[in-house]
């Protein structure tokens, strides 16, 4: 999956890597926007014999691979978006305390 990623921002920027996730605002609101060019699947082999798979496919609901998707996204955009408060908080706390 990560050559998948590493390809797909590497073609998706101008002059190399492109981003996988952007963050605008509108109004107060904060919408995150990811595009994950992942394959994924709601039936096979993997799903019918390890019990995890299938308890976590029964907490979800049994979803589409459309939902599973979509699951997916804001997963990575949770992460994302964890990974840039760490950033930003960093760089204040560095900061402030040069005083």
């Amino acid at each position: 999956m990560n050559q998948l990623f590493i390809f797909f921002a590497n073609d998706s920027g101008i002059d190399g890597y492109g981003p996988l996730s952007f963050w605008e605002q509108d109004g107060n609101i904060l919408k995150g926007h990811i595009c994950l060019p992942t394959p994924v699947s709601v039936v096979g082999h993997l799903i019918k014999t390890h019990d995890h798979v299938q308890h976590n496919f029964q907490i979800m609901g049994y979803p589409t691979a459309k939902t599973l998707g979509e699951l997916l996204a804001c997963v990575g955009l949770a992460s994302n978006f964890a990974a840039l408060l760490q950033l930003v908080s960093g760089i204040f706390i560095e900061s402030s305390n040069k005083g």
